[in-house]
C-alpha cells in the first residue's frame, strides 16, 4: 500500500508552533555550533546530539500533522531512528564532557552502545517493534508501543540511556575541587536534561506500558528546554570553548615533562604522572613529604634547593640543572625551570618546577669530555715525540746547506727544510689551540708597547717585513689586565698576515697598529694595512679551522682561526672591514680584566 508521507495538514496551528519553533531553536544551536565552535570530541557529540534532536522533533511535527494514520506510523519509526541516536550522542557527550572517556575504553563503549543501536535499527527497519496508532483531539495521533519483547527491549534502552546521561551529568555536578565556571556548566546541563528525562520516561514509557494509558507525545518538545539551557551554558559560561587553562589538568598530566609543586615548606604539594615516573614514585609516597630530604642526597646541593627556595619568595625565576634520587637510588640529571607559586590572591605560597630528563645527555656530554682530554695528551704527546725528530731534520737541513756543493741537491734540500718548518709550525699552533682552551688565568699586566715592538722585532727577518712602513699608536692609560698569551696569539697572527699578503703592485705598502682606550676601559686594537683584501664572499669563512682565503696561501689555515678562538675566550669581539686590492682592517675589543680583579679581592 503506497503512504501519502507529505500530505499534511498545515491548519494545526498548535502543533506547528510545538514543532517547528523547538526544530529552529536545535538547528540554529547545530548551526552555530559547526561555524563558530572550535571542532573538539565534546563539541563534535553535542553538535550530533541537538541535530538529531531537530530531525526527531520535525519528524514528530509532521507525524501529528499527517491526514492519514499510516502515514503517522511511518513517522513514527523514522522517529525511532533519530531518538536512538538521540540517546547514542547524549551518551557520549556527557561521557567526554565528564572526562569519563579516561576510564572506559572505545571497545567498551562500543558494546554498551553501539552495537545495540545497530540491533535495534535492523529490527526497526525489519518492523520487528510494533506500535498501535489512536487519534486525539488534542495532539491528532498518539502512538503507543505494543508490550511485545523487541519493542519494550528499544525503550528500556532508550530509558537506561537518558537515566544513565542524566547520573553522569549530576555526579558531575555534585563533583568537588571543580573550577567555578565548569560547576556552572554542569549544574545547568544536570538541570536542563533532568526535565526532558523524568516527562518522558513518565508519559511516553510508564503511561502506556505500566498503566496501559495512552501516552502524551511532549518529550521532544521538552527536551528543547535542555538546548536551550545548554546554549546559555555554551554562550555566558563558554561550555564548549577550547582553551589550555579550561583543560590544564589534561595537559599536566599528558605533557613528557615532570612537574612538581612544594610549599614554602619544601613539602610536596603536586606531583604530575610525567614526574611521578620519572623518580619511581607513586604521588601518595611523596605527598606532604620534604622534597629536598626526599630527592637530594648531596648537602651542598640541599643547601643551594633552599637558597633557590628564598630566591621563590621574592618572586624571582631560574634555570637550573640538578641531580635527583630515584626510589631505585638511582641518579638522574635534571633540567628544573623553576618559578614562585601563586595562590588566588597573588601570594607567593610556594614553588612549581617543570623538570627535563638530561642524564643521557650528560652522559654525552661526560664522554665527549672525557674524549677531549685524550685528544688533548694525544696531540701534546704526539707534538712532542714529532717535534724532536723534526727538529733534528731542520737543524741537518741547515747544516748540509753548508756541505753541499751540488746546486740541483741544495735545492732539494732546501725543499725538505720549508716543508718541515711548515710541519712544524702547524705543530706549534695545535698546541696552541689546545693551551687556548686551557687557559683560565686573565691577571697579566699588559704592556702593549713592549709586546707589539715585541712582536715587531721577530717579523724582523721574515720575507716582506723591509717592504712595509710600520706604525704604531698606543694610547692606554690605565692598567689593562688580562692573558699575556692569548694578545700575543692575536698580535702574532694578524701582523703575520699583514706582512705575507700585502700587495706587490702597491709601492707604498703600509700596516697600522693602533692600541686605544675608550671611556670604559676597553681596548681597541686596530690592525690595518693596504694589502691584497679579502673577497666578501669568503669574508664569513676566514675565521673557520683550516679554511684558506688565498688560494696560493701557504699557511696552515689555523692562523685566524685562533686570534678568533683568542678573542672569545677573552669575551672579547672581532670585526673585520676587508676590500680586495685596498687592504683590510681588524678590529678588536677586549674588556679590561681589572673589574674581575678587584671584584674576588674583596
Amino acid at each position: 500500500m503506497n503512504v501519502e508521507l507529505f500530505q499534511l495538514d498545515f491548519s494545526r496551528t498548535l502543533i506547528l508552533l510545538l514543532t517547528f519553533i523547538p526544530v529552529a531553536i536545535n538547528l540554529g544551536i547545530f548551526v552555530y555550533i559547526s561555524l563558530k565552535i572550535q571542532r573538539t570530541r565534546v563539541t563534535g557529540y553535542f553538535s550530533f546530539y541537538v541535530f538529531s534532536l531537530g530531525m526527531w522533533q520535525m519528524c514528530e511535527g509532521f507525524l501529528k500533522l499527517s491526514v492519514h494514520p499510516e502515514a503517522a506510523l511511518v513517522w513514527n519509526r523514522i522517529i525511532l531512528f533519530f531518538i536512538l541516536f538521540v540517546i547514542l550522542f547524549g551518551l557520549l557527550f556527557a561521557v567526554y564532557f565528564t572526562k569519563l572517556d579516561k576510564k572506559i575504553s572505545w571497545n567498551v563503549l562500543f558494546i554498551i552502545l553501539i552495537l545495540p543501536l545497530i540491533i535495534f535499527l535492523v529490527c526497526n527497519v525489519a518492523h520487528l517493534d510494533e506500535y498501535t496508532i489512536v487519534a486525539s483531539d488534542t495532539w491528532f495521533w498518539i502512538v503507543n508501543p505494543k508490550p511485545t519483547f523487541i519493542t519494550e527491549t528499544i525503550l528500556v534502552w532508550i530509558s537506561v540511556g537518558g537515566i544513565i546521561t542524566l547520573f553522569l551529568l549530576w555526579l558531575h555536578c555534585l563533583k568537588k575541587d571543580k573550577p567555578v565556571l565548569e560547576h556552572k556548566q554542569s549544574l545547568l546541563l544536570a538541570i536542563g536534561f533532568t526535565i526532558p528525562t523524568i516527562i518522558g520516561i513518565t508519559v511516553e514509557v510508564i503511561f502506556p506500558l505500566v498503566f496501559n494509558i495512552n501516552g502524551i507525545p511532549v518529550t521532544s518538545t521538552f527536551t528543547t528546554a535542555f538546548s536551550v539551557i545548554a546554549f546559555v551554558a555554551i554562550k555566558k559560561y563558554h561550555m564548549l570553548d577550547f582553551s589550555p587553562k579550561h583543560h590544564w589538568e589534561d595537559i599536566v598530566k599528558t605533557m613528557n615533562e615532570g612537574i612538581l609543586i612544594v610549599d614554602l615548606d619544601e613539602k610536596i604539594k603536586y606531583a604530575n604522572p610525567a614526574f611521578c615516573n620519572l623518580l619511581g614514585y607513586d604521588f601518595e609516597e611523596m605527598k606532604e613529604k620534604n622534597a629536598t630530604k626526599l630527592f637530594i642526597t648531596n648537602f651542598e646541593e640541599q643547601i643551594r634547593m633552599k637558597s633557590r627556595l628564598e630566591s621563590r619568595k621574592q618572586m624571582l625565576s631560574e634555570h637550573y640543572e640538578i641531580q635527583l634520587t630515584t626510589k631505585k637510588g638511582e641518579k638522574k640529571w635534571l633540567i628544573v625551570g623553576g618559578s614562585p607559586f601563586f595562590d588566588k590572591d597573588g601570594k607567593v605560597v610556594g614553588s612549581i618546577g617543570i623538570h627535563s630528563d638530561i642524564s643521557a645527555r650528560k652522559q654525552v656530554e661526560e664522554n665527549l669530555i672525557l674524549s677531549n682530554n685524550e685528544l688533548e695528551i694525544f696531540i701534546y704527546k704526539a707534538s712532542h715525540d714529532l717535534r724532536g725528530p723534526l727538529a733534528s731534520i731542520i737543524g741537518l737541513v741547515n747544516v748540509s746547506n753548508f756541505e753541499i756543493k751540488d746546486g740541483l741537491a741544495k735545492e732539494y734540500m732546501n725543499m725538505i727544510g720549508s716543508s718541515t718548518q711548515k710541519l712544524d709550525d702547524t705543530l706549534k699552533e695545535l698546541v696552541k689551540t689546545m693551551k687556548i682552551k686551557d687557559t683560565a688565568r686573565f691577571d697579566d699586566l699588559i704592556d702593549f708597547r713592549d709586546l707589539i715592538e715585541a712582536k715587531l722585532s721577530e717579523f724582523k727577518y721574515f720575507k716582506g717585513y723591509e717592504l712595509l712602513t710600520i706604525t704604531t699608536n698606543i694610547k692606554v692609560f690605565d692598567n689593562f689586565y688580562s692573558n699575556k698569551f692569548l694578545i700575543e696569539t692575536i698580535l702574532h697572527n694578524l701582523i703575520e698576515n699583514s706582512i705575507k699578503y700585502q700587495s706587490v703592485s702597491e709601492p707604498k705598502a703600509f700596516l697600522k697598529i693602533n692600541v686605544l682606550e675608550n671611556d670604559k676601559n676597553d681596548i681597541h686594537i686596530i690592525i690595518e694595512d693596504n694589502g691584497i683584501g679579502i673577497k666578501s664572499s669568503v669574508q664569513g669563512l676566514i675565521f673557520d679551522m683550516y679554511y684558506k682565503a688565498v688560494e696560493t696561501s701557504k699557511g696552515s689555515g689555523l692562523g685566524l682561526y685562533l686570534v678568533k678562538k683568542c678573542v672569545e675566550k677573552l669575551d672579547g669581539e672581532i670585526e673585520l672591514k676587508s676590500t680586495p686590492g685596498k687592504g683590510s682592517i681588524f678590529t678588536i675589543v677586549l674588556k679590561n680584566r681589572a673589574t674581575y680583579l678587584n671584584k674576588f679581592q674583596y
